[in-house]
């Protein structure tokens, strides 16, 4: 279990990680692993005096008041020093994959562009791909994505955005899918992947979180299960409609995250197509192009799903390939 807010960083050796499973896809790759408790999405810089709020007492947290805490959240510094020292370490890599769990795939989304420019994936013909497990970021619709990374203090970071992003994010009006539109077009070589449970419970939790505030637990009302996946579905269709390499793979299920749990390569079915994800993504490891459209010939359902094609000659093989795994798991107790 993984709490949304903790003082202290986890390391995972499971999923991807866990070097054990003789089936991992990413046991030849050299891996370096980005724990989270910054609660800042991996790209927050700021310091902020906390006061006392009569939200503790209402929740019956006495032992939180009196303290005069300044939060700080750093979430940008300890993602650029990881990306320092694994270029330092790591500085001509075949391939490159950045990659996130929960909060950790919204990391990796808005992280692509810097990972992008410190390898200059483009110039050194790097192969680059951005895997997003289990995070969109549908939010409601009186609540944006610049208003988030604002109180962060990410719209005065250097993350090697485009300037259409910066000037959007000062004025809170830049949406999710124009900020992950803009790192897209960014660059045009990167493959995309995009792993999400159709009914995302932890997701329509962060979903209520914003909606109604604390005040709202715990939570009884969440945005419906065909709500949310056709607000999901609308994000990642700008995407597909932007890039041909912008892969998805959907589950007929809730469960939340899917590539930290050892047993990733079958626990997962994609619907439609009934393809495994272990078998998905030793495919998409190997393409250069969008699995969606290789499979329909450019035609998508609804969802954005079909099955995809079989390729053995997967890119984890490659010795110098690199994994920047940006794991954040915060399924929180309140939530289970």
């Amino acid at each position: 279990m993984y709490e949304t807010f903790s003082p202290n960083a986890k390391p995972l050796s499971t999923g991807v990680l866990n070097r054990s499973n003789d089936e991992n896809l990413f046991n030849d790759y050299n891996i370096v692993h980005l724990p989270y408790c910054t609660g800042d999405l991996h790209i927050g810089s700021s310091t902020k005096e906390i006061a006392d709020s009569p939200l503790y007492a209402l929740l019956n947290m006495p032992e939180c008041l009196g303290h005069n805490m300044t939060l700080h959240q750093v979430g940008y510094n300890n993602s650029k020093a990881v990306l320092d020292w694994a270029f330092e370490n790591y500085p001509n890599p075949e391939e490159i994959i950045i990659s996130g769990s929960s909060a950790g795939a919204l990391g990796a989304q808005a992280l692509s562009a810097l990972v992008a420019d410190t390898w200059q994936v483009e110039t050194n013909n790097i192969r680059y791909s951005v895997l997003a497990d289990s995070y969109v970021g549908v939010l409601p619709s009186d609540y944006s994505a610049g208003q988030l990374i604002s109180y962060y203090g990410t719209c005065d970071l250097d993350i090697k955005a485009s300037s259409k992003i910066m000037d959007q994010c000062e004025d809170n009006k830049l949406t999710v899918s124009e900020m992950i539109s803009y790192m897209i077009e960014d660059v045009p070589a990167a493959q995309w992947m995009f792993l999400n449970s159709k009914y995302d419970r932890t997701q329509r939790y962060f979903y209520a979180l914003v909606d109604q505030g604390i005040l709202g637990y715990p939570f009884t009302n969440l945005i419906s299960e065909e709500d949310f996946f056709s607000n999901m579905t609308a994000i990642i269709d700008v995407y597909l409609n932007i890039s041909d390499d912008v892969s998805t793979f959907y589950v007929d299920s809730s469960q939340h995250v899917f590539l930290t749990v050892n047993d990733y390569l079958h626990n997962a079915t994609r619907s439609p197509g009934g393809q495994e994800l272990g078998e998905f993504l030793e495919d998409w490891l190997a393409t250069n192009s969008s699995l969606n459209a290789a499979a329909s010939a450019g035609s998508l359902d609804a969802s954005g799903s079909t099955a995809g094609s079989s390729d053995n000659s997967s890119a984890s093989s490659l010795n110098s390939a690199l994994l920047i795994a940006v794991l954040a798991v915060i399924i929180a107790a309140l939530f289970q």
